[in-house]
């Protein structure tokens, strides 16, 4: 691990301290990195409204430099695809944690990604083609999870280095299916569009799922009680793209994960 990736796992392990996100931007200028005054004005201005002309400016500026050095972005962060593999590691770690027993949690209410980012009026289901939507889902729950996981005194500090005996389901939403069968074949652990329950969610990849061109995905994490129901859930719809088995797609990430040691990806 580098020292950029020590500080990049203190901002996931506290997502509520104001002032590691400062000082790792000061570390990035101290290192001569053009992602410096980004991350720094991204958190300055994180309440300004989109028509504020400062909002504006860092918005276009922002999105430069994603297309000149190929940066992702995660929680106000500008990342390279190998500390993406790392924010994924952590947030397995948290998923593992947090759904770990013979029981496992599926749908905690405190969790309810559509909730967090204050879609409550929403009435039609998931999100469908806003793709931009869906980064602030999974960012928001993973940050709610780990709020619940650091009050029990159960919140992991280590990168994930296998699957806790689960497996990874790879989830397009936007290719669901519309007959329920899913939902019921799998006894609930994916919804009536498909998507796997929430508390299982690792990360929503910005890259185009296997066969398409557009969007990204949602990689969830299989508890070993609902392997089974998943299973037979995966198959009930298979004129339907939505669902696979993550180690039986090929992606330029999950092949990242594979090179990371995750070899069931």
């Amino acid at each position: 691990m580098t020292e950029e990736d020590f500080f990049l796992l203190d901002l996931l392990a506290r997502p509520d301290d104001e002032a590691a996100r400062l000082i790792y931007a000061d570390w990035l200028a101290d290192n001569d990195d053009p992602r410096a005054d980004l991350v720094r004005d991204a958190y300055l201005l994180r309440s300004a409204r989109q028509t504020d002309p400062a909002r504006r400016s860092l918005d276009e500026r922002w999105q430069e430099a994603r297309r000149r050095h190929g940066w992702q972005e995660y929680d106000g962060l500008l990342l390279t695809w190998e500390q993406m593999v790392s924010v994924f590691r952590f947030r397995l770690a948290e998923a593992v944690t947090h759904c770990s027993g013979d029981l496992p949690p599926l749908r905690t209410w405190e969790l309810e990604p559509r909730g967090l980012i204050g879609l409550t009026h929403w009435s039609g289901g998931w999100p469908g083609a806003d793709s931009q939507a869906w980064p602030d889902l999974d960012r928001e729950l993973a940050v709610a999870r780990r709020r619940l996981l650091a009050r029990a005194g159960r919140a992991p500090t280590r990168l994930m280095t296998h699957l806790g005996g689960g497996r990874l389901v790879l989830f397009d939403p936007f290719t669901t299916p519309a007959d329920g069968r899913t939902h019921r074949e799998s006894k609930g652990f994916f919804d009536a569009e498909g998507a796997p329950a929430w508390d299982t969610w690792v990360l929503f990849v910005p890259e185009p799922p296997p066969g398409a061109d557009r969007g990204g995905y949602l990689l969830a994490w299989v508890p070993p009680p609902w392997l089974h129901w998943a299973g037979i859930g995966i198959g009930a719809n298979p004129d339907v793209n939505c669902l696979a088995w993550a180690h039986e797609c090929s992606t330029p990430f999950l092949r990242r994960l594979r090179q990371a040691g995750l070899a069931g990806c």
